[in-house]
């Protein structure tokens, strides 16, 4: 069996440093008066469902393969912790991202947007981490 101690990398300053910066936290769709679920419904209809968000096709189709694959996921699972297989690695972008952070001591990775990410031998345990804190 494989053993993994994973180590910490040295916090990244600058703007990527800050919550309030993240692209995510100024998306127009994802603002409390803007949101809708799946189905775009408003908070205030009976039928409205949090655990899904609606993206809109022109953000859709601004984005890159992978990143619009992870935001239909999201869309659709907007109430869990998308862990996102790239190669070796899961990582955890946007809001995922930031809650990996806070959660799981990891760091974040270079970019504008919110990145984070852990190689896949530690998935069980961090998995595991995150459902002990009540994420899904």
């Amino acid at each position: 069996e494989e053993s993994f101690q994973l180590q910490k990398a040295p916090a990244i300053t600058g703007p990527q440093s800050g919550a309030e910066s993240w692209p995510h936290l100024k998306v127009d769709f994802l603002q409390p008066e803007n949101r809708r679920d799946a189905k775009k419904r408003k908070p205030t209809d009976p039928n409205y469902d949090p655990r899904t968000v609606y993206i809109p096709e022109d953000f859709l189709n601004k984005q890159t393969p992978a990143m619009r694959q992870w935001w239909v996921l999201k869309s659709a699972h907007f109430d869990c912790v998308l862990f996102f297989k790239v190669g070796k690695f899961y990582e955890l972008y946007n809001m995922d991202a930031v809650t990996g952070v806070n959660e799981l001591g990891i760091s974040y990775m270079r970019g504008e947007w919110a990145h984070s990410g852990f190689p896949e031998i530690a998935y069980g345990r961090f998995a595991g981490i995150l459902v002990e804190k009540g994420y899904k």
